[in-house]
């Protein structure tokens, strides 16, 4: 996001939009919802050392 703040605005309405800019909440990803969704067939970690085996 891009706040314009130009050259001669009072400091009260540069502060007021410094302000609404920082009290904006991060809008990322939540992976919370996600975890434990999805069931897997085989166990996580076997598979991973199976892949990293494969390049040997």
């Amino acid at each position: 996001m891009v706040t314009v703040i130009k050259k001669g605005i009072p400091l009260s309405e540069m502060i007021q939009k410094l302000n609404k800019l920082v009290s904006k909440e991060n809008r990322g990803l939540q992976s919370k919802k996600y975890s434990g969704k999805i069931k897997a067939q085989i166990d996580p970690l076997s598979f991973q050392k199976n892949l990293r085996d494969e390049w040997k």
